[in-house]
């Protein structure tokens, strides 16, 4: 978790008006994660899981393009009730989604670019967002629904 705060320091989230603090010494940004992690005692309490292995990225093939279609578009994910068939954010679900404190968000618009994931716009990253989810947002968790990656083939 803390590496997570790390990389956000780090990247920042442009499109939220957040820049990159790639500029401070490695020291400075974690004593920044450090200090972040001080403004709330969910920090402590907070039990931090086995870390995620996220393997090689394969080759992209139509086939693999495929089923990422199926996958995205069917019932075992349905990111298209959220994030739209085309990617552009105007899936049915949308305008109902609200953040862990009740407040309206939307879904990210994938057609916007990489550059607008929030944890990162690297392939990794990505796959960690879709494993993990993104806490406090309605994106939830599917690494129970992808256990295994012979599951994309």
């Amino acid at each position: 978790m803390e590496e997570d705060l790390y990389r956000s320091i780090t990247v920042g989230f442009p499109q939220y008006g957040m820049p990159s603090f790639d500029y401070l010494s490695e020291t400075e940004r974690w004593a920044v994660v450090k200090l972040l992690k001080s403004f709330s005692r969910i920090w402590t309490a907070w039990e931090e899981g086995a870390p995620v292995e996220i393997g090689k990225a394969p080759d992209r093939t139509e086939a693999l393009v495929e089923r990422g279609r199926q996958l995205y578009n069917g019932e075992k994910f349905n990111c298209a009730s959220c994030h739209g068939t085309t990617g552009q954010a105007d899936g049915p679900e949308a305008l109902k989604l609200k953040d862990a404190w009740g407040v309206p968000t939307r879904p990210r618009a994938f057609a916007l670019g990489a550059s607008y994931f929030k944890r990162g716009n690297r392939p990794r990253d990505i796959v960690q967002t879709l494993l993990l989810g993104m806490p406090g947002s309605p994106m939830m968790p599917f690494v129970d629904k992808l256990e295994r990656a012979d599951d994309l083939t």
